[in-house]
């Protein structure tokens, strides 16, 4: 891969979508203010500045409420609006575009990358679309603070030998997913953004979802102004302060994490994924499978989603950071349950927020507790 932006994350967002065997229901255990209790004690436990939740039920808006702040030098407060460094979580709306693209007739997922990318390495031609966004394709990640731009980075990756043999394992990093930007800008003939704007964000109704365009220029970092951006923090116990993190996503690197969102917009995608506004159920259920080797075992990962068993559920999702953001969805129920969780925070614990706010809202459900994560 050209770059693992893993770790990099300022606002992590968790996407994940439960296939239940049980029966899911809002009204059993959801409380007044429950929700709002947990957030604020997670908050103060993990040193979380600002957050947002939003939950989905039914085709419906069931819940979204914000905390705290979006802003600390300015004490302005989290909105509905406000736009969140989603990182890695961007790889779900990138998978998105992807099956658009693939409902369209305009790309294959078994084709090989070479049919849509010029000028690779004959190590990387066995590679096939699927396997790249299945993060199985062995290409050895570049750091992305040496790149100029995709070009740079294809030949600076095209120098190095492959991790592994393509189809043989699965290994998580990003820079994939910088290959996939080149493929489906190729297929389009647009930029990325444009692309992700006509296909997926405008249908969907996502008007506070754009990119940063960020570019290092000597001593300065140069951004694009992103309306009512919230800016990223970690907290540094030793000085018990909180520190300003900005993340580097360039244009080249935009699929694998360079999304802002807020939490209405997050909710209209998953009213869209609800409504097959831009996705038919047997594409998203194509992304949601787990991806299979050439062995033909199963892995962790879908296309652009992961998949695990949590709790005796099938999730799939994916994190950012892994601590600022998480979304979980619960679907093949008479009523399909999204929960969107947004923050603001670069933290150590790892993605459990939707999780345990997803315990007011499923019947059966152990829920996760502020007090087990550090």
């Amino acid at each position: 891969m050209l770059y693992s932006g893993y770790y990099l994350c300022s606002c992590w967002l968790l996407l994940l979508l439960l296939t239940l065997g049980g029966h899911v229901t809002a009204a059993a255990k959801a409380k007044p203010d429950s929700v709002d209790r947990f957030m604020q004690r997670a908050m103060q436990r993990h040193h979380i500045p600002g957050a947002a939740v939003a939950v989905v039920q039914g085709g419906k808006v069931v819940k979204m409420q914000t905390y705290g702040m979006a802003n600390l030098q300015w004490q302005a407060a989290v909105t509905p609006q406000t736009a969140f460094q989603i990182a890695s979580v961007t790889k779900p709306l990138t998978a998105t575009l992807l099956g658009v693209l693939v409902q369209e007739g305009k790309l294959k997922l078994e084709e090989r990358i070479g049919t849509y990318l010029d000028s690779i390495p004959e190590a990387w031609q066995s590679v096939t679309v699927r396997e790249l966004a299945a993060h199985q394709s062995g290409i050895k990640l570049v750091p992305l603070e040496t790149t100029r731009d995709y070009n740079h980075a294809r030949r600076q990756a095209a120098k190095l030998p492959l991790d592994y043999e393509p189809g043989s394992k699965e290994f998580y990093v990003s820079s994939d997913y910088g290959l996939l930007q080149a493929i489906l800008e190729r297929v389009t003939g647009q930029t990325f953004a444009q692309a992700l704007q006509q296909r997926v964000l405008a249908p969907l109704g996502m008007t506070a979802t754009r990119f940063s365009n960020a570019t290092n220029e000597g001593l300065f970092r140069k951004l694009d102004v992103v309306p009512q951006a919230s800016q990223v923090y970690s907290w540094s116990e030793a000085e018990r302060a909180y520190r300003i993190n900005d993340m580097l996503y360039p244009a080249w690197y935009y699929a694998a994490g360079g999304i802002y969102s807020s939490v209405q917009d997050m909710a209209n995608w998953a009213l869209g994924l609800d409504r097959g506004t831009v996705l038919r159920p047997a594409t998203m259920a194509a992304l949601w499978a787990p991806a299979k080797l050439r062995n033909q075992k199963p892995t962790g990962f879908g296309l652009g989603w992961t998949t695990e068993t949590y709790q005796g559920h099938r999730i799939v999702g994916h994190s950012g950071g892994p601590t600022l953001g998480d979304v979980i969805r619960f679907v093949d129920q008479p009523q399909p349950l999204t929960v969107i969780v947004l923050t603001n925070a670069r933290t150590g614990f790892p993605p459990y927020l939707a999780k345990a706010v997803a315990y007011y809202y499923v019947a059966g459900l152990k829920q996760e507790r502020p007090e087990n994560y550090k």
